[in-house]
Formats: structure tokens, sequence, C-alpha cells
């Protein structure tokens, strides 16, 4: 990440529409899991929001296997 990117944040509207597309793959119920905890922690977040982008990561992770194991 160069610092341009930090700056205006570009490199987390990356993260996120990764988040998305992974999110989408995921079955409905899945999927509503996902934005509940993407609203009840988005409040928690820093100015940035860039501290929960690890936490995102490994709770679609979970979500993700999950969802694979049935």
């Amino acid at each position: 990440m160069n610092l341009w990117e930090k700056i205006t944040g570009s490199d987390m509207t990356k993260d996120m529409k990764t988040f998305q597309s992974r999110a989408k793959k995921l079955p409905a119920d899945y999927q509503t899991a996902w934005e509940k905890i993407i609203a009840n922690l988005v409040p928690h977040s820093d100015f940035t929001g860039r501290n929960l982008m690890p936490i995102l990561d490994g709770v679609l992770g979970l979500l993700e296997e999950t969802a694979a194991d049935g």
C-alpha cells in the first residue's frame, strides 16, 4: 500500500469490494449474518475503519468455512 492509497482509502475500498464479492457466494442466511456483523462492527471502528479489515477478513473466512461444512 502506498501513501496515496492510505490517504484516500482506496485500498480499503478494494478490500470491501473483495469482501462483498466473497459474501455474495455465501448462502442467503450467511449473507444476512454478514450484513448484521458489518452493521454492528462499524460503530466500533476508528476514524478510518482500517482497524476492522483483519477482523472482517477473519469473520468472513469463518462464515465461508461453516457454509462449506453445512
